[in-house]
């Protein structure tokens, strides 16, 4: 489904420094989606963008540089049409 109204409130969840309301947001809004994070797909891009945000929220600075990266390799996958089942883990 469309995850837009939650990746917000995680983003303004995390803004506001309330990382760990954020998590279980993010958590719960993608649960269900199968190798989140690991697959070329848009809702893994959008996962990997909520978790930098909640990982910046915790100080997790290198981490929150990572999920980015992985966000942005996916996303890059996406606009060249690779949509191959698995990418990297950073």
């Amino acid at each position: 489904g469309d995850r837009t109204s939650v990746d917000a409130l995680v983003r303004t969840l995390a803004a506001r420094g309330d990382a760990a309301a954020a998590r279980t947001a993010l958590t719960r809004a993608y649960a269900g989606v199968e190798g989140l994070g690991r697959t070329i797909t848009h809702e893994s891009v959008h996962f990997l963008q909520g978790m930098a945000a909640v990982q910046r929220s915790s100080g997790q600075e290198s981490a929150a540089l990572a999920s980015l990266r992985s966000a942005l390799d996916i996303a890059n996958r996406l606009a060249a049409g690779d949509v191959a089942d698995s990418v990297p883990a950073y």
